[in-house]
């Protein structure tokens, strides 16, 4: 399940075989599986879908949140095939070549078994499963990122002025959450902010433990900035679920990746490495650097970087692309700056060939490609 949705090692040869044949190349299941909760409790598709939020499980019950007008104007979209705005940034990785979060998202929770069936012609549902749903229990976080904003971290002072916000104000709202909305859910999805720093998260184990809810898969989304190894009980509880994957948000290696991510300290990710490598199945973690401007001239070295000291599987390094602020997007380099950098990633590929069997770099070598072709696009306009 954790490659499926995150696309490690082998996962992007396999996706992209079984959807060749794929005949609706707009439908995306997760907006009748899935929720992306925001730290103040704002609802969303999902990570990547550019859209306001449509709804507050503060204020609204989560029956109301799927058929709001939004959500029911994108699933009629995608029935009939149509384009949404807000999907651009699958329909740009699928354009390079880059297996999107729908097609991952399609392959982890579709099944031909009438799970559609029920939806209205306006894309209301009558009942709606919450299979998988992304939790930020607040924006509590102890870096302050080059690119992030107050929304997503206490320690970020911008004009939004967020301070600290929670989506759940106690472990009573989280507990009457999660018995009326998630009795089949399958995956969560943990963000932040940073979740492992936020109180709430101990509770949230503590209550899946308690209920007897642990066939389920934690995927962590962390810049593993906290030490590990400091918190008491942590490892016994992760070991009573079904899977704990982690997904990664390093993007460069020692000063250039502290440079970026502020409040990171680069010993302290190493040790959690390690610790993760040492005590949990580490085919399950993944290296996912956000690539911008800030980090794409060093990407091939981080790269060389990471397998050299066998910090993750080859085909365990994904790539997340900034798309805002503008000024770090990829789509801000010019030319001359485009041509540089493939040729640094062509001869990153070149030494992954000479260095190691092809099916333990299949995927990072896709992942490449994918970034190439988005450069060469770049380079033409």
């Amino acid at each position: 399940m954790i490659l499926s949705i995150t696309l490690g090692r082998l996962e992007a040869m396999d996706i992209t075989k079984n959807l060749e044949q794929e005949t609706n190349k707009h439908f995306c299941i997760l907006p009748w599986v899935h929720l992306d909760i925001q730290p103040n409790g704002g609802c969303r598709t999902c990570c990547l879908v550019r859209q306001d939020t449509f709804g507050n499980i503060k204020d609204q019950k989560i029956k109301d949140i799927v058929n709001s007008h939004e959500q029911k104007n994108l699933r009629s979209n995608m029935l009939a095939g149509k384009f949404s705005d807000s999907c651009i940034e699958c329909h740009k990785d699928e354009s390079s070549g880059h297996v999107s979060l729908r097609q991952r998202a399609n392959k982890a929770f579709y099944k031909n078994d009438g799970m559609l069936e029920g939806t209205k012609e306006d894309g209301a549902v009558g009942s709606f499963s919450l299979k998988h749903v992304t939790l930020r229990f607040s924006n509590l976080c102890n870096l302050s990122c080059v690119y992030c904003s107050s929304l997503y971290s206490t320690a970020i002072k911008d004009e939004a002025n967020t301070g600290y916000i929670k989506s759940f104000e106690s472990k009573i709202e989280l507990e009457q959450f999660i018995d009326e909305n998630c009795e089949h859910t399958e995956v969560f999805d943990l963000m932040g902010g940073e979740a492992i720093l936020d109180p709430l998260h101990n509770e949230f184990l503590n209550l899946m433990i308690q209920k007897g809810k642990t066939n389920i898969t934690l995927l962590y989304t962390t810049n593993l900035s906290i030490d590990l190894s400091t918190k008491a009980g942590l490892l016994e509880k992760w070991k009573q679920f079904k899977e704990v994957g982690f997904i990664v948000s390093l993007d460069a290696e020692e000063k250039l990746g502290e440079e970026i991510r502020k409040g990171l300290k680069w010993d302290i990710a190493l040790k959690n490495i390690a610790y993760v490598k040492a005590n949990l199945d580490f085919r399950h973690f993944i290296i996912q650097p956000t690539v911008s401007t800030l980090n794409i001239f060093n990407l091939a070295k981080f790269i060389n970087y990471l397998l050299k000291n066998e910090l993750v599987y080859p085909s365990n390094i994904v790539f997340n692309y900034l798309y805002r602020p503008m000024k770090y997007s990829l789509e801000s380099l010019n030319k001359y700056q485009c041509i540089e950098i493939v040729k640094s990633l062509k001869d990153l590929k070149k030494n992954l060939v000479m260095d190691y069997e092809i099916n333990q770099v299949a995927g990072l070598i896709k992942n490449l490609n994918a970034l190439i072709v988005r450069l060469e696009q770049g380079q033409e306009s």
